[in-house]
């Protein structure tokens, strides 16, 4: 019976319930495990597709692109009609933060992240990039917010950094390991690669969901030309 009223709730155009319902979803000082997991889930899903169909990464990049752009028109109209948010945020309250009531939620950027690395990087680097932005971002953040009381700079502490490292550096070994490539060999790759991807953490333009994949990705393609 309380379900059914919320529901209604929702539905129904209600000011003072809308904006009862905001404070309760999380910020990005909760450890918020549940947008974390999906996090994980959502990008292992989407990996496993691209592997299942065995698209190129042309192709892997226009479905992520497809899929982001239907992602923003719904934001948009989310942010023009409030009753449309309301049922946005009712459904996605689990894994929304508070942050994203009124501003791009945090799985757009990774659409649009993903299909820019698929597009602009060479399949195996972009993979890796990929993966990183999947691992190690959720992971390193639990770190840093469990154990990062000493902070760098903002929010990143050199407890998360150091997670995201060693995310980074397990990645590279499972990954190259599994598929064979060369890169394994390269020991500045498998050194380097890492630090990049720890870096990429901290240069966070709009979103660390678009900013992770494309920075290291960058950066592990021209250490792969080393």
């Amino acid at each position: 019976m309380q379900l059914k009223k919320k529901i209604f709730n929702v539905l129904k155009p209600n000011k003072t319930y809308y904006y009862a319902y905001m404070v309760e979803l999380k910020t990005k000082q909760d450890l918020h495990l549940a947008r974390k997991f999906f996090h994980i889930c959502t990008g292992m899903m989407a990996m496993g597709v691209t592997y299942y169909f065995s698209f190129t990464g042309k192709q892997a990049a226009f479905i992520a692109g497809g899929i982001g752009i239907i992602g923003l028109l719904n934001e948009l109209l989310r942010f023009k009609f409030s009753k449309i948010n309301q049922i946005f945020l009712f459904i996605v309250k689990p894994f929304a933060r508070q942050e994203e009531t009124h501003s791009f939620s945090g799985l757009t950027y990774y659409c649009f992240g993903v299909a820019l690395c698929f597009y602009f990087y060479p399949w195996p680097i972009a993979n890796l990039a990929i993966y990183y932005l999947i691992f190690a971002d959720p992971i390193a953040s639990l770190c840093g917010q469990i154990w990062g009381q000493k902070k760098i700079i903002k929010n990143k502490s050199i407890i998360g950094s150091l997670a995201f490292a060693t995310i980074c550096f397990l990645i590279n070994i499972i990954y190259l390991n599994i598929n064979d490539n060369p890169l394994l060999n390269n020991s500045m790759f498998l050194i380097l690669s890492p630090l990049v991807g720890a870096f990429s953490e901290f240069l966070v333009i709009k979103d660390d969901n678009l900013s992770i994949p494309l920075i290291s990705g960058l950066g592990l393609y021209l250490l792969s030309l080393i």
